[in-house]
């Protein structure tokens, strides 16, 4: 008799732990809220999946379940989820179900920002020099798939979502770090502290034979991280560590690696994300000569401080990946000494602008403030002028309408859910909109 799964959510990662289900003879179940398009259709019809549409039936429970596996974006909170627990019933995310089926080598990296910087720069490093590396999870592509189309002894370098994280039990990363610590998904999760306690299950598994990286000049991950049991290899910008900033050099156990002129990627929090990717690849082996070549040729991740080449002669950064207001401020401090005009505005999660307003008000260059979105009239206390509308479009065409030779800042300090499926798509939409396309 065939062992049984129920799956919760389709998209990316729901139908990527179908697939690879599929391979070990599970018999499966799928649950949805909405109804499936005629394409999601007829490819689950030819896996021979029992399929529920718009809802999540309880008496679904009374059956034996080896586990579900839930769709990161679906809430703990909901009925069906509740009561899965109170039976006892195993739910874990996408990422634990490709663990607990394959035999590699995972290199797992969370934190509030910075982690597909990080997880991206760590992959080019390492696929420089090694075979069978590749990158999934929160970027790109499902590690299920990853797992299904490639089998065992591979690297997976891993970015970890708080949401992805809190449906683990086994997974063991070989490297892991918390980037940093603050406040975001506040509309998800019950306060700020649970949000941070899914944070911290990255290391929880991890044993001797591993290693964490900690930064130890980040205060709220200094606080919470507690009891790691993995080699400790901590990092730091402004004091001696294993890995440290020294008269422009990063070293790795007082071994300079690369002068930080030869890097192209502006602001310190890169500097932070460069110094955890210097760990991760000398951890693995990686020759100084390859670190410093990928290092000093890397230019960034699309959407995050993204140059773009834009109408009227002015100069865009294109931050759409930027979803907190502290993401915002990082931003801001990376352009500190350019007169700036700055484009906020998304989908109000919970989250406190006021360290963002209170640094808007302190800050003589930023010039002019677009607000637009659900949280266009949540920065009535910023003292620059500010230009209320509704959607994005609006915003660029009074821009072009009235500047040139100017630096813009699109830098949004929240969600995308009110007018886009996710940033990739807000970002994709403001490079259109600023090159005229």
């Amino acid at each position: 008799m065939a062992k049984k799964v129920l799956v919760m959510g389709l998209k990316k990662s729901g139908l990527a732990a179908i697939k690879l289900l599929l391979n070990y003879d599970y018999d499966i179940t799928l649950t949805i809220n909405n109804e499936l398009s005629i394409a999601e259709r007829n490819e689950l019809s030819l896996y021979n999946v029992k399929i529920y549409e718009k809802g999540h039936p309880l008496s679904l429970l009374d059956e034996e379940w080896c586990y579900i596996v839930k769709n990161p974006g679906i809430s703990y909170n909901i009925p069906f989820v509740k009561e899965a627990l109170n039976r006892n019933i195993k739910i874990i995310s996408e990422i634990e179900l490709a663990y607990q089926l394959s035999n590699n080598i995972f290199l797992g990296i969370t934190g509030t920002n910075g982690k597909t910087t990080v997880t991206t720069l760590i992959y080019e490093i390492l696929k420089a020099q090694l075979d069978d590396v590749y990158c999934g999870g929160n970027i790109g592509i499902p590690i299920s798939d990853i797992v299904r189309e490639h089998g065992d002894n591979n690297i997976i370098v891993s970015e970890l979502s708080s949401f992805q994280l809190m449906g683990i039990i086994d997974f063991k990363p070989k490297i892991a770090t918390i980037l940093n610590l603050a406040p975001d998904h506040l509309d998800y999760m019950n306060s700020v502290e649970e949000y941070y306690e899914s944070k911290l299950s990255i290391y929880f598994n991890q044993d001797e034979h591993d290693y964490f990286v900690l930064n130890i000049d980040d205060a709220l991950v200094q606080e919470y991280v507690k009891d790691i049991k993995a080699k400790i290899i901590r990092v730091s910008l402004n004091k001696k560590a294993d890995a440290y900033l020294e008269n422009d050099f990063i070293y790795f156990k007082d071994e300079a690696i690369i002068n930080i002129n030869d890097i192209k990627i502006i602001g310190k929090h890169n500097l932070y994300n460069i110094i955890i990717a210097v760990v991760y690849a000398k951890v693995m082996g990686i020759d100084n000569d390859v670190i410093r070549k990928v290092i000093s040729n890397f230019k960034g991740v699309e959407y995050r401080l993204e140059k773009v080449d834009g109408l009227n002669n002015n100069c865009y950064y294109n931050d759409s990946k930027a979803t907190t207001p502290d993401s915002t401020i990082t931003a801001l401090e990376a352009l500190s000494k350019t007169d700036l005009i700055l484009i906020v505005g998304g989908y109000q999660k919970g989250l406190d602008n006021r360290p963002l307003i209170n640094y808007l008000n302190k800050h003589a260059n930023i010039k002019r403030l677009y607000t637009f979105g659900a949280i266009k009239d949540l920065f009535e206390d910023v003292a620059i002028e500010t230009i209320k509308l509704e959607k994005l479009d609006m915003v660029i065409k009074d821009i072009l309408e009235n500047y040139h030779n100017q630096t813009i800042l699109f830098s949004p300090a929240t969600s995308s859910f009110d007018q886009y499926v996710n940033y990739e798509q807000r970002g994709e939409h403001f490079n259109k909109l600023v090159k005229g396309e």
